[in-house]
């Protein structure tokens, strides 16, 4: 009966991640607000979204282009990527986004409008989340 209750409580709760969240101290990431970028720390991400710490308050809904980066990249192309994100709520220090991936991934590249495809998504965040583990 407990697995039952479980399974209820799960269904009705609030919290609809579907990916296990991973701490992140690999990785910063990056919006355009129309003043410079400016570095903002990630507190958790898994491969469908993030909660981002960041004194911006998006409403649900908002789509914005995030780039993730290693904090100690010089540009190198393996260590950035760019991709759509939808933001799903807001807490009192940060935004939960998203990630919004385009269906296509041919139609992603460096800087793309779509931003990363899943593929490209998936292998990049495995690089940084296993860094994480050691």
């Amino acid at each position: 009966m407990a697995s039952g209750n479980r399974w209820w409580d799960k269904f009705f709760s609030k919290d609809r991640r579907r990916a296990e969240r991973k701490p992140s101290s690999q990785l910063a990431a990056y919006f355009w607000t129309g003043s410079a970028p400016v570095r903002h720390n990630i507190r958790d991400i898994s491969s469908t979204g993030m909660y981002l710490l960041t004194e911006e308050r998006w409403h649900p809904g908002t789509v914005l282009m995030m780039t993730l980066q290693s904090p100690d990249a010089e540009n190198a192309d393996d260590q950035v990527i760019a991709v759509q994100s939808r933001a799903v709520r807001t807490g009192e220090d940060g935004v939960g986004l998203a990630f919004v991936l385009p269906l296509d991934e041919k139609k992603y590249f460096a800087g793309g409008r779509e931003g990363a495809d899943e593929k490209s998504l998936r292998n990049f965040l495995d690089r940084f989340l296993n860094k994480d583990k050691s």
